[in-house]
């Protein structure tokens, strides 16, 4: 995820997806912190 490439998003940009901030909370917490996730 990088900014310059324009694939970071914001939390108002997660919410506009129709995710809350709880789901986004629980995607990150389902692995490991050094290991890659993928959210799309």
């Amino acid at each position: 995820m990088s900014k310059s490439d324009g694939t970071s998003y914001s939390l108002s940009d997660v919410e506009e997806k129709g995710f809350s901030a709880l789901d986004l909370r629980y995607f990150f917490l389902q692995a490991h912190y050094r290991s890659k996730q993928n959210f799309t």
